[in-house]
């Protein structure tokens, strides 16, 4: 009887643990929510936000000018929330490095929806909002990309504001929620 009770003590103290370990992790309620279905293209994605705004950040673990810009999020994630506005994350990052990814979305409290791009999203994404390079003129994609979708799923701005520009975002983000 004794170990049966110290057993069920010992158990719900662990379970005690462990969820305060994910409420610090996430302080302000907030989710994450990794989308881990494949897509198949921009358009199929977007299908599953209809009806709502989105704000989305094409970016990368690599990419330092976008891991700079989670400093700056607050503000964005604040005004999403207050308008209703999907957060979603697009990854460019390789299938080898999705451990890093999550670790990174997890670390930086970057609320909203994470989906780390298949081959067939990449090549859709890259043909759509490439850009030219300054140095060659040649299209590419440029990480990070900064992007705002209205209630009905159209692309209103292929080349929004970062995050660190409140200003001009909130201006931006005023024009979709219209």
């Amino acid at each position: 009887m004794r170990r049966c009770l110290l057993f069920v003590v010992c158990f719900f103290a662990v379970a005690c643990v462990a969820t305060a370990q994910h409420k610090e992790s996430h302080p302000s309620g907030k989710t994450v929510t990794f989308i881990t279905t494949p897509v198949a293209g921009f358009d199929s994605l977007l299908a599953q936000f209809r009806g709502t705004p989105v704000f989305v950040d094409i970016w990368a673990t690599w990419c330092q000018p976008c891991r700079r810009e989670f400093r700056h999020l607050g503000y964005l994630q604040q005004l999403a929330n207050q308008n209703k506005i999907i957060l979603l994350y697009v990854s460019g990052d390789k299938d080898a490095d999705e451990a890093k990814w999550k670790r990174v979305v997890t670390e930086n409290n970057l609320h909203g929806y994470h989906l780390r791009a298949n081959q067939s999203l990449k090549l859709d994404i890259i043909k759509r909002f490439s850009r030219p390079l300054k140095s060659s003129g040649e299209r590419a994609l440029i990480y990070p990309t900064y992007l705002l979708i209205d209630a009905d799923g159209r692309v209103v701005n292929a080349n929004a504001s970062k995050p660190s520009d409140t200003e001009a975002l909130k201006r931006q983000l005023s024009k979709v929620l219209r």
